[in-house]
């Protein structure tokens, strides 16, 4: 039986469950709250070598076009949205967002996320530090230092880029060492002032000056209106990052298991 299916957030999973809802016969509905498709998933896209990404998301755009998907952009959705709909499942998509460690001086104005930078929300200055030497860290710095930036990483674990593939983590290294970028490991952010990063580096106090302070510390689900729905509705179902950040191939994955048991 055909059902009306609405799904709330138009990243990669969100993208899997209409597109598999809708193939199975449902009358789909998508809303994101953006003006655009992709989620954080375009950011992606954005550092150096990357920008094949994209090409998913346009198969995904083809491919709800075809299918008569209604896609509402620029969107949001409340749980009061939901109680004056009249449909059948939810599927919540909402991602995840930046994690703002606890350390003094992290609202200050030189301070933002990789999140700001790589969606060109912010601006930054010529002498950078990028708090966390992850995957998104390291692109990050990839991509700043393209543009000519002095950038210095530091990360509290012994390794940088432990959460990325072997294939990709390689090459990107190269890059970043070809382009002079300062790595720092075993060194952990104790405090942001106006002009440097404060850290302690093998148990000594270090300074590293900055003019801009990009956070790439990982993310946090964005899972408050699921919380909310799953106690006053009994078909809604949590995909994506907004369960637990996660690879994209992972977030796809859920997505389609969960897609076709509807």
């Amino acid at each position: 039986k055909s059902k009306s299916i609405l799904v709330i957030g138009g990243g990669p999973a969100g993208l899997e469950a209409a597109l598999i809802t809708a193939l199975r016969g449902h009358n789909v509905t998508l809303c994101e709250k953006t003006g655009y498709l992709g989620g954080q998933f375009r950011l992606a896209a954005v550092p150096p070598y990357k920008e094949e990404l994209m090409e998913l998301i346009k198969y995904y755009e083809t491919m709800l076009r075809k299918l008569h998907v209604k896609i509402k952009f620029n969107t949001e959705v409340t749980l009061d949205t939901i109680r004056k709909s009249t449909c059948d499942v939810v599927i919540v998509a909402t991602g995840a967002e930046p994690l703002i460690p606890d350390i003094p001086g992290v609202h200050q104005e030189n301070v933002i996320t990789a999140h700001d930078i790589l969606s060109g929300k912010s601006a930054c200055g010529d002498k950078i530090v990028i708090v966390g030497g992850g995957g998104v860290g390291l692109e990050t710095a990839d991509y700043l230092s393209e543009k000519g930036k002095d950038v210095t990483v530091i990360e509290m674990l012994g390794k940088v880029g432990l959460d990325m593939e072997r294939t990709t983590r390689w090459p990107l290294l190269k890059r970043l060492q070809a382009k002079n970028v300062k790595i720092f490991t075993n060194t952990k952010a104790i405090a942001i002032e106006r002009n440097c990063v404060v850290a302690k580096c093998d148990g000594q106090e270090k300074r590293f000056p900055a003019d801009t302070v990009v956070l790439a510390v990982g993310a946090m689900p964005r899972n408050k209106l699921y919380e909310e729905l799953k106690t006053v509705f009994k078909n809604v179902y949590a995909v994506g990052d907004c369960t637990k950040p996660q690879r994209v191939r992972h977030a796809i994955t859920a997505a389609f298991k969960i897609a076709v048991e509807i």
